[in-house]
């Protein structure tokens, strides 16, 4: 008797485990964004064990906050076949700026789940945002694209994410693989890269939920050492022509 309820115990037990981490996981991902020409390609994955068949997904697109595409990509889940599947968009690039992808399940004209993607357009150098759960956290990983030298990466974290960050908390928070810099403390960091194409991986040690992924934000600009770097070359030149010209003053 204490074995069949002990049984029963641990099959419900392990009954509502599963299904809190089947919450956990959610129904869509964002898979990835990729630039071809004009176009990129935007594309968002779906657990079909947790979509309700007559569920429909769309995309918006927003260009700096503005939104530019409302219910792109529409697809309507009536047959559900497999556990996996995706919807891949395609959508013009409109100019430069941050980009972001937001896509939408809704069931019942509820909405169910939110996933998003963030892609930055910079003079010709592009950037997205990738979010994954790992041990340690979330893993976060900035995809730069183009070609160029002396790019410097800005990413504003939400507040509800950290809401400070300094030089003597910064390891409780951040694991970065490239050394960061802190603008300010609300916080926005910064990456100087030397050369892209390039990846910047790094770890915000706690769970980021989709919602708070919104509000992730990437500006791509010039290195800060570039303009230093003319500076002090300037600065040498003119130093080398007094030196040069010295003689002829004092003559005269």
């Amino acid at each position: 008797m204490n074995f069949k309820k002990t049984s029963i115990f641990v099959l419900c037990f392990l009954s509502l485990l599963f299904s809190l981490v089947a919450q956990e996981q959610g129904p869509v991902e964002t898979l990835y964004v990729i630039e071809s020409g004009d176009t990129l390609q935007v594309a968002f994955g779906f657990n079909y064990g947790l979509i309700e068949s007559g569920s429909k997904f769309y995309i918006q697109t927003f260009l700096n906050d503005e939104l530019l595409l409302d219910e792109s990509c529409t697809q309507v889940f009536d047959s559900i076949e497999g556990i996996y599947g995706k919807v891949i968009c395609p959508i013009e690039i409109q100019g430069d700026g941050n980009y972001n992808f937001v896509g939408i399940l809704e069931y019942e004209d509820s909405i169910v789940y939110v996933s998003n993607q963030k892609f930055s357009q910079f003079e010709g150098i592009t950037s997205t945002f990738s979010f994954k759960e790992v041990d340690e956290g979330t893993l976060i990983t900035l995809f730069i694209e183009g070609e160029g030298e002396h790019v410097r990466v800005l990413s504003d974290i939400p507040g509800e994410v950290i809401s400070y960050l300094d030089e003597e908390n910064k390891d409780q928070y951040i694991i970065s693989e490239l050394p960061f810099e802190i603008l300010e403390s609300n916080p926005l960091i910064a990456w100087n890269v030397e050369k892209i194409p390039t990846e910047i991986n790094y770890t915000i040690k706690k769970n980021i939920s989709p919602d708070q992924r919104n509000d992730f934000g990437v500006e791509i600009r010039e290195s800060e050492g570039t303009h230093y770097l003319t500076y002090l070359i300037f600065v040498l030149f003119v130093v080398v022509l007094f030196f040069i010209f010295k003689p002829a003053f004092k003559k005269k």
